[in-house]
This record gives structure tokens, sequence and C-alpha cells, in this order.
């Protein structure tokens, strides 16, 4: 960055904030949230007060597409696949504020979380105590610090005194 001669210290602060507020707008949008497929995306307010809501369906060979679908019945109808599957409360995920479904084609139930975090539970997979444990090694890992003790300040004290009366007794 060159520095121009004649600017001010607020001029060069002021062009400096605004250079720095100009990467952020720039990074703003490359920072990559997820975007739901335009297809989904359109129509998909007045469709979700309209017992629709936003299916994942997972495919045998690993293919990942979103569809916004009706909710019928406790069910939902994949037309590609002709086939039906649950759709009741249990199973229904949020995505912002959307309603939103996992549903393998192959099984007929779709992702429920609450299974899932029950079999993490008993086979001791849940990460609710690695921010505990991380802190405790990061802890174990940082050396105490030396405390003075009450008897090394009282001589520090004393030292103080006495070089004070040394040069007070010279003049």
């Amino acid at each position: 960055m060159v520095q121009e001669e004649g600017m001010s210290l607020s001029d060069k602060l002021d062009k400096t904030l605004n250079l720095l507020e100009g990467d952020k707008k720039s990074k703003k949008g490359t920072k990559g949230d997820f975007k739901l497929p335009f297809g989904v995306q359109f129509g998909a307010k007045s469709k979700v007060k309209k017992n629709h809501c936003i299916v994942q369906t997972i495919d045998d060979n690993g293919s990942i597409n979103f569809k916004l679908l009706p909710i019928e019945n406790n069910m939902i109808h994949l037309k590609d696949k002709g086939t039906y599957h649950l759709a009741t409360a249990d199973y229904i995920l949020r995505y912002k504020q959307y309603p939103f479904i996992i549903q393998p084609t192959f099984d007929s139930e779709p992702y429920n979380i609450r299974k899932e975090f029950n079999e993490a539970d008993k086979e001791g997979r849940l990460t609710t105590w690695q921010k505990y444990y991380i802190n405790v090694m990061n802890l174990s890992l940082l050396k105490p610090k030396m405390q003075m003790s009450g008897k090394i300040i009282f001589l520090i004290i004393i030292g103080v005194i006495i070089a004070i009366g040394f040069i007070m007794s010279r003049v």
C-alpha cells in the first residue's frame, strides 16, 4: 500500500477502514451458506402453508435430490419412484423456517433424529463431553504461574525502605 504524504492521520484511517469494509463485503457472498436449489426454493413459502415440506431424497447410488412435496395422510409420495413414505412429526426436521425430511428412497421410514441420538447415547458417541475434555487438556498443558508469597513481598518492601533511607542519609 502506497502512503500519500499530504494525507492526515484521520484520512488514512478512514481509507483503511473503507478497504477493510470492502473486503468484508466481498467475502460475504463467498462464504458458502447452503442454499436450496431454485426449483425448490421458488414458491416454498406459500406451499409450506399448504401442508408441503422440503424432501431430500437419497437414491440407491448415493445421489441426492431436493423436492417440495405435499404431505397427505402423514405420507409423502415420490412419483418418480412410485413409493409412499412416512411423514409424521417424528421425522420432520427444520431447515431455516421450512419443514424438512431426509428420505432414503430404499427405506419406508425417513431419517429419525431421535433414534440416531439414542443409538449414539447407548454407544457412547455423543459429542456433549468433547468441549469439557478439550478444556481439561488445554488447562493441563498450561503451566501454573509462580505466585509470590507474602514473605517475598514483605522483603521487597523492607528493601525499598532501606534503599530510600540510604539515599536520604547521603543527601
